[in-house]
């Protein structure tokens, strides 16, 4: 695919500016999928997801060091957050995966969706912080029921997700918080055999990006209201050959000849 459209910005590869430590047993398997913030030193910091062998994920904490204004490597300061829940330990896996940090500027916050894979597999849970440092959960996200929609996004794997950083308005003109997610229903990868039922009037099965509602007021009056998302909707799904398998905010996937 091509475009004629015109970018006011370039990009360039500038290499791997964190990779796992030798001999550190908390990234024995693995940095990888970045969140990003600013904090309130001004510094970029990356959150990376930090995976221990036997695919146990922690969320770490490092800052970003730059070359002539070019980033170059990372210190790193810790992890901030652990698999210490019950919804984030399942009975041979543990996990809080994947970040996705936004500082939502009406709120004055920074807040992190993440994959808490937990007894029934991965689901999206949210945390939010001042400083990128300590982190307040939020809980597992909480999907509003619609009977007209004939489905409950609650009872399906998600994972991908992202928060707008500025208000827009919901499908009844609403100022609210906006949301990015992957819901999906083939659960074949953590329960082989099974699948999960579709909403029948959904004609692209395959997971697929859809967009989820917070009320702004409601968000300004209790911060937890970010657990809780509703008027779903079907924003787009898999179109080209690179992305036949499934798409996301961050991920385009497509199945290889060996598959």
């Amino acid at each position: 695919m091509t475009t004629d459209t015109a970018f006011p910005y370039t990009l360039a590869r500038l290499g791997v500016i964190m990779e796992p430590l030798p001999g550190d047993e908390v990234e024995a398997e693995g940095v990888l999928n970045p969140g990003s913030g600013r904090g309130p030193d001004g510094e970029l910091y990356l959150l990376p997801r930090l995976v221990a062998s036997g695919n146990v994920s922690r969320i770490g904490l490092a800052r970003v060091e730059l070359d002539d204004g070019v980033p170059a490597r990372v210190e790193r300061e810790g992890v901030v957050l652990e698999p210490e829940r019950s919804w984030e330990q399942g009975a041979q896996n543990a996990g809080v995966e994947d970040p996705r940090v936004t500082f939502v500027t009406p709120l004055g916050v920074h807040v992190m969706t993440y994959v808490a894979y937990g007894p029934l597999g991965p689901y999206t849970a949210v945390a939010v912080s001042d400083d990128l440092r300590a982190w307040r959960r939020l809980g597992p996200v909480r999907f509003d029921y619609d009977d007209a929609m004939d489905v409950d996004l609650g009872l399906y794997h998600n994972k991908d997700t992202v928060l707008f950083p500025e208000p827009v308005t919901d499908p009844d003109g609403v100022p609210s918080l906006a949301v990015l997610h992957r819901p999906t229903w083939d659960l074949s990868g953590i329960r082989p055999g099974e699948v999960a039922r579709p909403p029948v009037w959904l004609e692209e099965k395959r997971p697929s990006i859809w967009m989820s509602f917070i009320p702004l007021d409601a968000a300004l009056g209790d911060v937890r209201a970010l657990a809780r998302w509703s008027k779903h909707r079907f924003v787009a799904g898999p179109e080209f050959g690179f992305e036949e398998l499934k798409i996301g905010v961050a991920r385009l996937d497509r199945v290889s000849a060996a598959e």
